[in-house]
C-alpha cells in the first residue's frame, strides 16, 4: 500500500465495521477529507473513508486511487470534513447515508488530478500514533477492486422516469385489491429497462436490484417485465437472458438448494456469510472451508451454524488465506480471545453472591401551589 492504513476506533461505519482511515504525510496540518466510495457494479453507496493528513482534497483523492488497482470503480464522492466532522464520527450511531448527505456538511469537490498528484512519502508509525492519539488501529488492508454514478449514462430509461415509475409501483403494489393493469405495466418496465440498462442485464442481477429497489411484492411480475423489455424500441437488449430461461427460471431455487443440503440431497454447499450465516441449524454438517474477513460476527456466526448444540461430532474449520491476509487471521484470533474473555467475565459476574439492597422512600412530597387534590 501506498499510505498507512487503518481504523478509527469507536466510530461505526455503513457496514457497521469502524470507518477507515488512509493517513497523508502531514498528519498534523489538521486537514481531513471524508470520500463516500460507491459499490462498482451498482453504483450504490458502499462506505465512506477518512483522509487524514492530505494538503488538498486534489491529494487526498490522489492518494486513495493509488491504493487501489488500476482502473478502480468505486470512488464517489470527496467532501471536506466541516465543523461537524467529529460529532458525525463518534456520535455513536452507525452511519446511514453517505458523509456528504448530512446536514451542514460542506458541499462535496470536484478536484482536478494530475498524473504527479500522488504522496511520495510516507509518515512513520510513530508519527500516525502522536497524530492520531492512539484511535488509529494500523493494519487494515485496502479493498482489492471510478465508474459513473449508477444509471446515470442512460439513455433510455433515465433516472427521472425510474423514479416515477417506483412511485406507481409501491402506489398500486401497496393496494391488495389491485392486479395488474396497464399503468403498472408499464411502470414495471420503465424500472426493469433503467436497471437492465444500467448494467444489470442478466436475470439474477436484475431480479436482485428490482427485489431491493421494490421489495418482495414485485417477484410475481419480474419475468414479465423482463421479458416485455427485449422489444422496447430502440433499446439494445444484447447480453439478456433469452425469453425461455427466463420462463424456467425459479426464483424460490435458493431456498430449495438449502433445503436440500440440510436434508442431505445435497453433500457439498458453496454459500456466502451474507447469505446463510444467521438463523441455519446445521449440525448435520462437521466440516466447514471459511474465507475470514475482518468481520468476527460474520465468523462467529458462520461457524455456529455446525458448532451448535445437537452437533454430535468435532467440527472442523478450515481458514484459507494468502500471504497477505495474515492481518486478517490475527485479528480474527484477537476478537475470539477478546470475545473469550467477555464470556468469562460475565459468566462469572452471573454466578456471583448478590445482595438485594431496598430504599424506603418515605419523605413527604410538597406539592405546587397550582396542583390541588
Amino acid at each position: 500500500m501506498n499510505n498507512h492504513y487503518g481504523e478509527l476506533d469507536g466510530s461505526v461505519g455503513y457496514d457497521g465495521d469502524p470507518i477507515d482511515v488512509f493517513v497523508g504525510e502531514n498528519p498534523d496540518n489538521g486537514n481531513t477529507f471524508v470520500i463516500d466510495q460507491i459499490d462498482p457494479e451498482t453504483g450504490k453507496f458502499d462506505e465512506s473513508k477518512v483522509m487524514l493528513g492530505f494538503d488538498t482534497a486534489e491529494q487526498a483523492k490522489a492518494a486513495y486511487l493509488s491504493n487501489y488497482e488500476q482502473g478502480w470503480k468505486g470512488f464517489g464522492s470527496i467532501t471536506p470534513s466541516g465543523d461537524n466532522f467529529k460529532k458525525w464520527l463518534y456520535d455513536g450511531a452507525k452511519q446511514r447515508k453517505p458523509f456528504a448527505d448530512y446536514k451542514d456538511t460542506p458541499a462535496p469537490v470536484a478536484p482536478e488530478l494530475t498524473p504527479e498528484q500522488k504522496p511520495e512519502t510516507k509518515p512513520t508509525i510513530k508519527e500516525i500514533a502522536d497524530a492520531s492519539k492512539g484511535q488509529i488501529i494500523i493494519g487494515k488492508p485496502a479493498a482489492t477492486s471510478q465508474q459513473p454514478t449508477y444509471g446515470a449514462a442512460n439513455k433510455i430509461f433515465t433516472e427521472d422516469a425510474a423514479a416515477k415509475a417506483r412511485e406507481i409501483l409501491r402506489r398500486k403494489l401497496g393496494n391488495l385489491n389491485a392486479g395488474i393493469d396497464p399503468e403498472m405495466m408499464m411502470a414495471g418496465i420503465q424500472l426493469a429497462g433503467y436497471h437492465v440498462e444500467a448494467g444489470a442485464r442478466k436475470f439474477t442481477d436484475y431480479a436482485k436490484v428490482m427485489i431491493e429497489d421494490i421489495g418482495e411484492g414485485i417477484k410475481p411480475y419480474l419475468k414479465s417485465f423482463y421479458n416485455s423489455l427485449r422489444t422496447w424500441p430502440e433499446f439494445d437488449n444484447t447480453g439478456m437472458d433469452s425469453a425461455n430461461d427466463v420462463d424456467n427460471f425459479d426464483l424460490d431455487k435458493k431456498e430449495e438448494i438449502l433445503l436440500n443440503f440440510f436434508n442431505g440431497e445435497i453433500a457439498k454447499l458453496i454459500t456466502k456469510p451474507k447469505i446463510t450465516a444467521f438463523g441455519l441449524n446445521w449440525q448435520h454438517c462437521n466440516h466447514t472451508v471459511y474465507f475470514p474477513t475482518f468481520s468476527y460476527e460474520q465468523y462467529y456466526q458462520s461457524i455456529r451454524r455446525f458448532w451448535r448444540f445437537g452437533q454430535t461430532k468435532p467440527v472442523i474449520v478450515d481458514l484459507v488465506y494468502s500471504e497477505g491476509q495474515k492481518r486478517v487471521l490475527d485479528s480474527i484470533l484477537a476478537k475470539t480471545k477478546k470475545a473469550d474473555e467477555l464470556f468469562s467475565k460475565l459468566n462469572s459476574n452471573l454466578h456471583r453472591d448478590y445482595t438485594i439492597v431496598r430504599n424506603d422512600f418515605n419523605k413527604q412530597i410538597s406539592l405546587p401551589n397550582f396542583i390541588t387534590l
